[in-house]
């Protein structure tokens, strides 16, 4: 009802399906269903009004399943803008790192955690959490943190349990950290702490080539499944 008031919504009677619109934290995302790309082309043509700049829509698939969709996205105004490649990891020894500078988070974390969120992530690109999605995150206890022993925050890694999967939501390391190899630890002490996941998984920028570097550097390999981001053209 929300994407109906804001002109963010659009169904039609020939062919099943429509279009859906709604925020997520500075963006606008789009989905539809329609049988036929014709349809799909029409019902986001209705919704054009609504559209921005912030405007994104994202498919997931394998390699060589984007075709249909790259020509309804281009016949819509919309043109590509990311891929996020998916990796997964067996069970294996996570290694040996330093752990002693990390520690699970508490809700005095919360808000730092936030604000590197905001900072590092493209909110186009990507599901921002909000406060409560990340205090539910803490009450699992699927975050984790390095500070400088002061309070300031260095780095964070939050996770989520999907059945028997472990998905690697959210990594970051404060610029000043960066090469120091705080990343690699958080990986280790992450794949340390759910050793008892049957797989691991998590979805990368496939131009980030020093995360790829990292993930691959911990038993991480590709799958084949690729997200991919269109962004409206005002």
């Amino acid at each position: 009802s929300e994407a109906a008031d804001a002109g963010g919504l659009s169904t039609r009677t020939d062919d099943p399906g429509g279009v859906i619109l709604f925020g997520d934290r500075g963006a606008q995302r789009v989905y539809f269903l329609q049988v036929s790309s014709e349809a799909a082309v029409a019902s986001l043509a209705n919704c054009v009004s609504a559209f921005d700049a912030r405007t994104v829509a994202d498919v997931t698939g394998r390699e060589g399943q984007f075709n249909g969709f790259d020509d309804i996205f281009a016949r819509s105004r919309f043109h590509f803008y990311k891929c996020f490649r998916r990796m997964s990891r067996r069970p294996s020894d996570a290694g040996t790192a330093d752990f002693n500078m990390i520690r699970p988070a508490t809700t005095s974390d919360i808000a730092g955690v936030l604000a590197m969120i905001d900072a590092v992530f493209d909110p186009l690109a990507e599901f921002m959490p909000d406060i409560v999605e990340l205090e539910g995150l803490l009450g699992r206890g699927g975050i984790l943190v390095a500070d400088d022993g002061a309070g300031a925050l260095r780095g964070f890694l939050a996770h989520e349990a999907i059945g028997t999967t472990s998905l690697l939501r959210y990594v970051a390391v404060s610029p000043d950290c960066r090469g120091t190899g705080l990343g690699s630890a958080l990986i280790a002490k992450y794949l340390n702490d759910t050793s008892h996941a049957v797989r691991h998984d998590l979805w990368v920028w496939e131009r980030n080539d020093a995360a790829i570097k990292r993930y691959i550097a911990n038993g991480f390999a590709f799958t084949g499944h690729c997200n991919k981001i269109y962004r409206f053209e005002e």
